[in-house]
């Protein structure tokens, strides 16, 4: 049985893990109308990895090599189905992956996105611990974009979604370095209802970049980050009829998460830059207290708080926890 997704795998310098990604795509359940993998011009050994895969998947490759966003773009154009996925090259494929995707296709005739659940797994494999989207089966507009605004709630390699409303929304956004996808999901939101079937679809491996590429990733991240809330949002949110104070705390609780990132990841000696990149945003946010603290290398409280309400919060989070273990409450589905 052959579904109607094409499964895209972009690449580049991950030949460790790419023949694990691909058995797992040769191995599912529902086959997946084709493989097509877009080798970004790699100076690792991916080459002779995709050698013995050459009879089974399609092999692309771009005049030049491209950024992360731009490679999608170009893989997905030289994809066949109606429906695609792009998975990346160090993850692992449930071998439900296409059949879930599949029966959430199935579910609704407008659907411009199905997602699923992820589990996350480090370099080795291990299991880390999941992801799991909260929400209704569907999500018409607009709530599918209301409940993005804060963060993404669709895992890039967990979801497919409709080539035709990817090319009605202008691909994927490559001025954005790490939130293509993310702006990619806000965009398609109007275009039709997002489908969730509730299986866990991907193995999603995190936890193998080197120390030092944190200050560079973060530098990434706020850039991003800033231009979602300063450019893509506000005419979606508008259109919408949204409330534009939910996307003010959308954009103060992001700040204030990247401070908190880079308070674990990044070292005091690296963080002037990161100051300066992040300073106009956070005061903004009124986050100024939060900016000096994460400058000079203090500690931000858990979620923002002050330490009474930090405190406060432990608490309450360990009495519910207990409750739970009691039998008095049940955790939300």
């Amino acid at each position: 049985m052959t579904s109607s997704v094409s499964v895209g795998v972009p690449t580049y310098n991950q030949a460790d893990y790419l023949a694990e990604t691909l058995d797992s795509l040769l191995a599912q359940e529902v086959a997946p109308l084709e493989i097509v993998v877009s080798e970004n011009h790699c100076t690792d050994g991916t080459s002779r990895v995709l050698e013995a895969y050459a009879d089974r998947v399609r092999i692309v490759r771009p005049e030049r090599h491209l950024p992360m966003a731009a490679n999608w773009n170009f893989l997905l154009a030289r994809m066949r189905g109606e429906w695609a996925v792009l998975l990346s090259s160090d993850d692992v494929a449930k071998p439900g992956y296409v059949a879930a995707l599949a029966r959430g296709i199935r579910r609704h005739s407008r659907a411009v996105l199905v997602r699923g659940n992820l589990e996350r797994i480090d370099a080795a494999g291990a299991r880390l611990g999941g992801w799991r989207y909260r929400g209704p089966r569907v999500a018409a507009y607009p709530q599918n974009l209301a409940e993005q605004i804060g963060a993404p709630r669709t895992r890039f390699g967990a979801a497919a979604w409709r080539r035709e409303a990817w090319e009605q929304a202008g691909g994927f956004p490559e001025e954005l370095v790490l939130t293509a996808d993310w702006a990619l999901w806000l965009r398609l939101a109007p275009l039709g209802p997002f489908v969730h079937e509730p299986e866990v679809v991907l193995c999603y491996r995190e936890a193998h970049r080197p120390p030092e590429a944190e200050a560079r990733r973060m530098s990434a991240w706020i850039t991003d980050m800033q231009r979602l809330y300063e450019e893509v949002l506000p005419p979606l949110v508008s259109a919408a009829s949204l409330s534009t104070a939910e996307t003010r705390t959308a954009a103060r609780q992001s700040c204030l998460a990247i401070l908190r990132r880079g308070q674990e990841s990044v070292p005091v000696r690296d963080r002037p830059p990161l100051v300066d990149l992040i300073s106009d945003w956070a005061t903004t946010c009124g986050l100024e207290g939060f900016l000096e603290s994460f400058a000079r290398g203090g500690t931000i409280p858990r979620k923002g708080y002050g330490p009474l309400r930090s405190a406060v919060s432990r608490v309450a989070g360990g009495f519910k926890r207990l409750r739970y273990r009691l039998g008095l409450a049940r955790p939300r589905p």
